[in-house]
């Protein structure tokens, strides 16, 4: 919980939506008073956690295109997009768009061939994706 010691320092523990905490707040002198700072750490953890989250599935999207670009031997890809999850079911979904579920809550990939490029460059894509 909460401490308040002689020189004025308060701290309340940063807690996760499931409870697990994972780091502190600190209020040094002159210090707020603890309630106010437990409520701040409560309201807070959440929001951090969110956020930290947030960076991560960026950096993982980054990571995957990269990654996707490198596979396309064939230089048929347009683009790597990460959308909201609009219920669209995984996999190829049309001769120029394959769709990568990550999450309900994360959404998904959608990789998209020029759609110019033969069915074999965008099948060899599809079988490059489908193959990891």
């Amino acid at each position: 919980g909460e401490a308040d010691d002689a020189d004025g320092v308060a701290f309340a523990p940063l807690a996760q939506a499931d409870g697990y905490t994972f780091g502190v707040l600190l209020s040094a002198a002159p210090c707020v008073p603890a309630e106010f700072l437990g409520m701040m750490a409560a309201s807070a953890g959440p929001v951090i956690e969110s956020k930290w989250r947030d960076a991560k599935v960026a950096a993982l999207v980054d990571v995957a295109k990269m990654w996707i670009s490198m596979l396309d031997t064939s230089d048929c890809l347009e683009s790597v997009e990460l959308l909201d999850d609009d219920g669209a079911p995984g996999g190829l979904i049309d001769d120029e768009t394959y769709v990568l579920p990550l999450s309900k809550s994360r959404g998904h990939l959608r990789i998209v061939c020029q759609p110019k490029k033969t069915f074999r460059t965008q099948s060899a894509l599809r079988n490059s994706l489908e193959a990891t």
